[in-house]
């Protein structure tokens, strides 16, 4: 992956699926769009080097520059709990349903998919994510983020579920 583009997406809806009211200070999101914007200039950039091949003894790095490409808050409402996440009661969605989101705030926001971009879904306080509905792996226990791809093989939907 190289000119890589980071796209924020901060999925905050006004209540949980429980009705608990949702956050994520404003705060929270500055500093993150701030790193995404910042990451491939940082020294955290270096840790990309453990994806690397070397074609004719040249290094070749499959994350490059890049960065913060786009941002939008998602107020879109949480689906029903798909799922059992053990650490927030009653608040749970599948990886099923963030690619649905991901793909409806991509439409709305005319973003394409792409070798070179990366969607990164952050989501409220309490929110939390299971990869499937058997719930055999979930956020907070299983996992604290996960990456992922769906769609074409050629031009794949590439993201990140940060809960």
């Amino acid at each position: 992956m190289t000119g890589l583009n980071l796209y924020a997406i901060f999925w905050v809806p006004a209540k949980l699926q429980n009705g608990t009211a949702t956050s994520l200070t404003a705060h929270y999101e500055s500093e993150a769009k701030q790193f995404l914007a910042d990451y491939p200039y940082h020294g955290i950039a270096n840790n990309s080097t453990q994806y690397s091949s070397k074609k004719a003894g040249v290094p070749t790095y499959f994350a490059g520059i890049g960065g913060l490409a786009g941002s939008v808050a998602d107020t879109n409402p949480y689906p029903a709990s798909g799922c059992t996440d053990s650490a927030p009661l009653g608040n749970c969605r599948t990886d099923a349903r963030l690619q649905a989101e991901i793909s409806k705030v991509m439409t709305a926001q005319t973003w394409t998919p792409g070798l070179n971009k990366i969607y990164i879904v952050f989501t409220a306080k309490g929110e939390g994510s299971c990869t499937d509905l058997s719930s055999t792996s979930c956020a907070y226990i299983g996992y604290c983020a996960y990456h992922g791809n769906f769609g074409s093989t050629t031009n794949p939907t590439i993201y990140a579920n940060m809960p």
